[in-house]
């Protein structure tokens, strides 16, 4: 039984499974058309900035699927230079890079190719117009609607519903039979407080929290979810989706690099014929601290999943129509959890506004983002679950795969199609791209490691990416390199000879950014600015 926890899966025993400018976005509006205009999220990740290598460089044979010789030898490094490694291996592997410098070494026969480009290179070629249109989601907003047009607390005020709560502990998390009280509704949402939270809170309170709940949804959440993803099986035939406010955040070993559990949802509610199943969405009573516009965020991302888990891999099913037809429709599609996750990052930061941290970006996708601008190198785009520790796939990962993604997810239509294909990020990303994964990656690792101190100051953002300094002349430094990741080096001063080396499978993807733009003899005999 696997969980969507306010970022990812959760087992019934166990736990299972850059952003460098300001998002900008108007607000969210419950009109619906489709997507027709780029997101704020893909307008910013790809407004003119760094981009990526020479159409000299973009000839080199480099083979999406072949494994490449395991070792490159570096000449004359200028101080400055840095030096960007990738893993090109899409399952996620974790690998480790020997790098030593020397003060001469012999080329070897099969070394990497390396493409070697300027800063001021990449600043043109980023420039250049993207080869695909992206388009966004016009979703209007009825903020200015009374309250009393968005939530009644009816006949059925006393209404009591057991639930199969969940709860987070140090070790796992546990699942309870919880009675539930009803304590308000919309026209597509209904509202259940955990009754154990009425002895620590007056009923006052509690009440008053169906109202910033039911209008986030209706007015910001479902119209975003629906346009980018599609509806919501009515699994439990109520026809509202059921928002629970239980306390899921019951850890006690809890430190500050631990990201806290606010939502979840579980995945079998969706798919099962249980008492206790249903289209459910399980919120922890700490969201309603939170900023509207957060709360609305994360609800977003929360019901992005209860919209992946209702899809079904037959895209001639009208689950609106016939619901019934749907439930009997074999299990829903196998989506990856790492891909689950950045989708649902991808559905949040549409519901971005200015009162969410700096111009658009939720606290919820900005601490992601800061741990993958802290550590690319374990933050790769593919979270295997056999790989990454839990808290590993709940951070940087989740940075790195809305970071990369975002571009390509250019209308609902690809969003969908994306979820659906039983093929591996490399050939989506070939199909959508119409060039090599290796180009297409080696252009996002560049741009990310070409952020300059003037653009993280103009976009807001105090950290920028971390570089690592490379070993003194002598004995190798061993770094760690998960697949589809990478790590950026920087020269503190000129360097003859950089050997690196690693296993065949981590692919390496080897890129040198100089200072500066010194004149380039290619081996065809041309030359380079």
């Amino acid at each position: 039984m696997g969980r969507h926890t306010g970022d990812y899966l959760i087992g019934t025993t166990v736990l299972a499974v850059a952003m460098f400018f300001a998002i900008s976005q108007g607000k969210s509006q419950t009109m619906l058309s489709q997507p027709n205009e780029r997101s704020s999220f893909s307008r910013i990740l790809h407004a003119p900035r760094w981009k990526t290598t020479s159409a000299a460089s973009r000839q080199l044979p480099v083979a999406s699927t072949a494994l490449q010789p395991a070792h490159a030898v570096l000449k004359n490094l200028a101080r400055g230079t840095r030096i960007v490694v990738g893993s090109l291996d899409v399952f996620g592997g974790r690998h480790t890079l020997s790098v030593a410098v020397r003060s001469d070494y012999p080329a070897r026969i099969g070394s990497l190719p390396v493409v070697r480009c300027s800063i001021h290179d990449i600043r043109r070629w980023e420039n250049e117009k993207s080869p695909l249109n992206s388009v966004g989601c016009d979703v209007q907003t009825h903020e200015g609607l009374p309250v009393n047009g968005v939530c009644s607390q009816g006949p059925h005020e006393s209404f009591v519903r057991v639930f199969l709560t969940p709860h987070f502990i140090d070790n796992g998390t546990m699942h309870q039979a919880t009675e539930c009280r009803f304590i308000g509704e919309s026209p597509r949402v209904r509202v259940y407080v955990d009754r154990s939270l009425e002895k620590s809170m007056g009923s006052e309170q509690i009440n008053a929290w169906s109202e910033p709940l039911t209008s986030a949804i209706e007015f910001r959440a479902l119209p975003i979810v629906d346009a980018w993803i599609g509806p919501i099986i009515d699994v439990d035939h109520d026809q509202r989706l059921s928002i629970v406010v239980t306390d899921l955040d019951r850890r006690g070993k809890q430190t500050s690099e631990m990201s806290p559990i606010h939502g979840c949802i579980r995945e079998t509610d969706f798919r099962s014929n249980s008492e206790f199943c249903g289209d459910i969405v399980y919120i922890d009573p700490n969201v309603f601290a939170l900023p509207t516009a957060e709360l609305a965020a994360l609800l977003s991302h929360e019901i992005a999943h209860a919209a992946i888990c209702s899809m079904r891999a037959d895209e001639s099913i009208d689950t609106a129509a016939d619901p019934a037809e749907f439930a009997s429709q074999p299990a829903g599609l196998q989506v990856p959890s790492w891909l689950n996750e950045a989708v649902a990052h991808f559905v949040e930061l549409q519901c971005g506004d200015a009162d969410v941290g700096a111009a658009g970006m939720s606290e919820n996708f900005r601490r992601r983002l800061d741990y993958f601008l802290a550590n690319p190198a374990c933050s790769p785009i593919v979270a295997a679950a056999d790989v990454l520790s839990l808290e590993e796939r709940r951070s940087g990962s989740r940075g790195a795969a809305t970071l990369f993604l975002s571009r390509w997810f250019s209308s609902s239509k690809v969003l969908q199609q994306f979820l659906r294909s039983p093929k591996t990020l490399d050939c989506q990303i070939e199909d959508l791209a119409q060039k090599p994964f290796a180009d297409v990656f080696r252009d996002w690792t560049l741009s990310v490691a070409t952020m300059s101190a003037t653009q993280a100051a103009t976009s807001g953002e105090n950290q920028m990416l971390q570089t690592d300094r490379l070993p003194v002349a002598g004995s190798p430094a061993r770094f760690p390199l998960f697949g589809t990741g990478f790590r950026c080096f920087e020269c503190s001063e000129d360097i003859g000879t950089l050997i690196i080396e690693s296993d065949d499978a981590a692919r390496l993807q080897i890129s040198i950014i100089e200072p500066k733009a010194p004149i380039t003899t290619m081996a065809n005999g041309l030359t380079r600015n």
